[in-house]
């Protein structure tokens, strides 16, 4: 997948430098756009394959983690939940704590911070 993803960026290069080189060395028009359009074309083809490779590689991931997800809460000695419901909160609860996202503050009190009305 790594070397797919540079094979993309060298011939993206290859295609600028290649097209910039040929118009430069005499104006060889014809070969500049033939250049430009085979580099382009190589890159974007290694890019779809290395994106296929990364695609596969996390459903197998996700495969993999599904399959011992109960043996990941036993190391990390936490309960197995027997409910699939307790089960999911406990997954977002993990997920949330582990990519350290801040959960938001309870709703605010609005007493002090309303503006007053027309009436007062």
């Amino acid at each position: 997948m790594m070397g797919l993803l540079n094979l993309s960026v060298v011939f993206s290069a290859l295609a600028v430098g290649g097209t910039f080189t040929l118009v430069l060395a005499g104006g060889h028009w014809t070969a500049a756009i033939v250049t430009l359009l085979i580099c382009f074309l190589l890159a974007r083809l290694c890019y779809r394959a290395a994106v296929s490779q990364a695609s596969e590689l996390a459903s197998l991931l996700s495969v993999g983690f599904d399959l011992y997800r109960h043996e990941l809460l036993r190391q990390m000695d936490l309960d197995v939940p027997t409910d699939l419901a307790v089960e999911r909160d406990l997954w977002r609860q993990l997920t949330i704590q582990l990519l350290g996202i801040t959960q938001p503050d309870s709703a605010p009190e609005s007493t002090s911070s309303q503006a007053p009305t027309d009436g007062e």
